[in-house]
């Protein structure tokens, strides 16, 4: 489950970087950053 979670997460952010959706990018980074912290605590 966890391998699958990462090949889809690398074959997004594959797809955000080619496409250069810079500012897109950068807000579903931080929203995913913010929600793995909330996980971890």
């Amino acid at each position: 489950m966890l391998i699958s979670t990462l090949q889809m997460l690398i074959s997004t952010l594959q797809h955000l970087l080619n496409s250069q959706s810079r500012p897109f990018f950068s807000r579903w980074l931080d929203h995913w950053k913010d929600r793995n912290q909330t996980v971890k605590l």
